[in-house]
Formats: structure tokens, sequence, C-alpha cells
């Protein structure tokens, strides 16, 4: 059966998914919005919340107008997890494009269901590593002895910024300028500014609960200034009781590198990011 949670129950779900997990944090931000930032429908494979073994969020703020859906799945149990996403509601199927999260044993559950409906995947698959905090004294040394350059400053993005983050996005496609908007309405961002008050380098607690959108302008780089971005932001996040972390591609040796030196440890689970194309 697949229940969906009443919105008030979420603190009570939390208890049982580990704070490591992706649907962790976003559980948290949905709750701490008033499901205004990330907006989810969040399907359980049990209403007693201790016996639940599977938990699928679905984000519909993204570009589902486009008919690209998105998927976050935590599982201890791989077939109560397919049997779940199997019930009606739960996974629109006849979309174009599903795009999903999850750990090792999740991804394999929703690569083969995705076949079985059609669904082949023509896009690359990300491996990542997670990473938290775990050294604060390495944290707190790094934010002491790091000196911005002169008249430059740190303070939060404002939201005449969104089109700046999206204009210099530095991957594939950029995701829609709303969510760059939402970002900064209701996530914590931080922002190098130059001289003339412009956004240098930032970083954001994305909905997921991991710092991203880091990004430096390429003229301002090799100066450290995204490590002074991210260690802000891990300060901030641990002064609000936040458990903080990272997402970093298999394939990144400098953010691996970066976020170590600031006091960051690679733990388990790894985490799979997928796109699955509908067959033409």
């Amino acid at each position: 059966m697949a229940y969906l949670l009443e919105f008030n129950k979420i603190p009570e779900l939390q208890k049982v998914v580990p704070a490591s997990s992706l649907v962790y944090s976003m559980l948290h931000n949905c709750y701490k919005n008033n499901n205004k930032w990330p907006i989810l429908d969040i399907f359980i494979d049990d209403l007693d919340i201790k016996k639940i073994t599977s938990v699928v969020c679905h984000e519909y703020s993204y570009n589902e107008e486009k008919g690209i859906y998105f998927y976050f799945l935590y599982s201890t149990n791989p077939a109560n997890l397919k049997q779940l996403l199997q019930q009606t509601g739960v996974v629109e199927w006849n979309a174009r494009i599903i795009k999903s999260a999850g750990d090792t044993l999740s991804f394999e559950v929703m690569k083969q269901l995705c076949r079985e409906h059609g669904l082949l995947n023509k896009e690359p698959t990300y491996f990542c590593h997670q990473y938290i905090l775990t050294d604060q004294d390495r944290l707190k040394n790094f934010i002491t002895k790091m000196v911005l350059p002169e008249k430059f400053k740190i303070a939060p993005l404002q939201m005449d910024h969104a089109k700046l983050l999206h204009s210099k996005w530095m991957y594939a496609e950029p995701p829609p300028l709303q969510r760059f908007e939402n970002l900064i309405k209701y996530q914590p961002t931080l922002a190098i500014y130059n001289e003339k008050q412009q956004p240098i380098s930032w970083g954001a607690i994305k909905e997921f609960g991991d710092i991203g959108f880091t990004q430096t302008l390429p003229e301002y780089q090799r100066q450290s200034l995204a490590s002074i971005v991210t260690a802000n932001l891990a300060r901030q996040s641990l002064q609000n009781g936040v458990q903080l972390c990272v997402v970093i591609s298999d394939s990144n040796e400098a953010s691996k590198g970066m976020h170590t030196k600031i006091g960051f440890t690679k733990i388990d689970p790894d985490v799979i990011y997928f796109a699955l194309n509908k067959e033409k």
C-alpha cells in the first residue's frame, strides 16, 4: 500500500530517516518552509511511522510543465520500495523524463521499473560521494585564518541576483529561473561581493540539505573564494543546529580536497543522481 503522509507528521518521519539521507533534508526544509519550498508529496509504505521502510518524495515544483518529474528515495527494503513505487499515483510513469536521487539500493529498484515503463537511461548517471562536517576545529581554524581581498565583503544573495546565477550556470542546461529565485527566498545563501558590490563567488544550502550551486566567476578563481563561502555556510548551519552535508561527484577531486580542507569527511551511503528518458 501507499500512504500520503500528513504534513504535521513530518517531524515524526524524520526520526526514522537517517540524517545523512537527502530525503531527511528534503523533509526538514519542507516542514521549515511550510511546504512552500520544496513542495512535496510524501509517500510511505506503512501508516505506523516505526514500521516504515520506504519513503518516496515527489518534488513537484521544478519543471513538470516540460514533462520532467523529480523523486527522492529512501529505503531499507528493496521489495517494499518496489511495491510502493508501483502504487497508483506515486510515480508519473507517463513522464517524458524522470529524475531521481537515492542510494544504490533505491537506484537499482527505480531503474528497473523505469525500464519496464519505457524509460531508458539516456542521460548521464552521476555517482557521488557524500561528505558531512565532522571536524569543527578545522572549520574554525580555516575561518579564523581566511582573508578577503580589500573592499570585498560576504553577505547573502539578493533576489535580483537570481538571473545572474541562471545566466552563469556552468554545467549543462541550467535549472529553471524559478528554482534560483526560490533558493534565494527560502534557503541560506552567501556570496562574496567585489568593490562594485557585484557577486563574484556564491553558494547555497540547497533544499536537499547539501551545499551546492557553488561557483566563482572565472576572473576571480584561485583565490579560495569558494572555500570561504562554503566555510561560512557551514558555520551558519552549525549555529542553526542543522546537519550539513555536501554531495560531490566521484570525478571532482578539487571539490573533495576543498571540503576535506575545511573539515568534511566522506561517509556512507553514496548517492546516485540519474535521469531516465522516455523511449522514442
